[in-house]
């Protein structure tokens, strides 16, 4: 499709594989800047490149001169026509009043609206505002063709960056994982080379069960009498030591009393603790 010359401002909408989209919906928001460049942008000719915010300083800003809706056309083209914008008086004012000292740079405020398949698009693209008066004092600009627009399908939920980190945290997870499985089943399977007395446990299963037996056995009980002799001190001793044998037992959730050697204390009568 062939456009015309002047006083148009053309933004190209793609998707992720750089497929123009046609029949696309939104708005933009136009309205002029006049700024002064910073020395070194000056004397790169500024207004050949597009101006970034540190390198000019904005002196005013006219305010929205232009609110149009758009549809991109078939070939992925939203085309927005000026023309309306480029004969408001306030616009000829601006650049009447600050033309001989003052450069103007183009805000366009672009939304896209949201579709079955893509995210909506909200961004401001700021472009040198090179202008010439026609033989009728009129001012027109050639017409402007802008870095296209990318959509973000809806399919997509993750960046390359957030699948590689999200890979990599699953990998350390499998990693840590992996090696707790490892050493469980090498502590469970294995006989403890220490061991050198009849009474000691002969693997690590036993380990956890006889914590559970002397959970079982002494430590609730001796939770209770803390709480009912009001031996504070004692009481939050055993609480930790509880939490500990919790955090043990939760490591090897299958183990139970029934897989110990049972509870061995049958003793004397229990006595009662003097209160403190």
């Amino acid at each position: 499709m062939e456009y015309k010359e002047l006083n148009l401002v053309i933004i190209p909408i793609t998707d992720e594989k750089g497929q123009k989209l046609g029949k696309i919906l939104g708005n933009v928001e136009i309205s002029l800047s006049v700024v002064i460049y910073n020395e070194l942008v000056a004397i790169e000719e500024s207004t050949k490149v597009r101006p970034r915010p540190s390198n000019y300083k904005e002196m005013l800003n006219s305010g929205v001169l232009l609110s149009q809706k758009f549809e991109s056309d078939e070939n992925g083209n939203t085309v927005i026509d000026l023309a309306t914008m480029m004969s408001n008086k306030n616009f000829i004012k601006l650049i009447n009043s600050y033309q001989d000292k003052y450069s103007f740079i183009l805000n366009i405020k672009v939304s896209v609206f949201k579709t079955e398949k893509y995210y909506p698009y909200n961004g401001i693209i700021t472009n040198p505002f090179e202008y010439a008066n026609n033989r009728e004092g009129g001012i027109v600009f050639d017409t402007l063709f802008l870095d296209e627009i990318t959509l973000e399908s809806l399919e997509v939920k993750y960046s390359l960056s957030e699948l590689k980190s999200e890979l990599k945290r699953i990998e350390d997870l499998y990693t840590i994982t992996k090696s707790n499985i490892e050493q469980k089943i090498s502590l469970s399977d294995k006989e403890i080379e220490i061991v050198t007395e009849d009474y000691e446990p002969i693997n690590f299963n036993y380990v956890v069960t006889r914590l559970l037996e002397f959970k079982e056995g002494t430590l609730n009980a001796g939770l209770t009498f803390c709480e009912q002799f009001g031996l504070k001190k004692e009481l939050e001793i055993l609480k930790t030591i509880d939490r500990n044998v919790l955090r043990m037992s939760e490591l090897y959730p299958k183990l139970t009393l029934d897989d110990g050697e049972g509870i061995p204390y049958s003793g004397p009568d229990k006595a009662v603790p003097e209160s403190k």
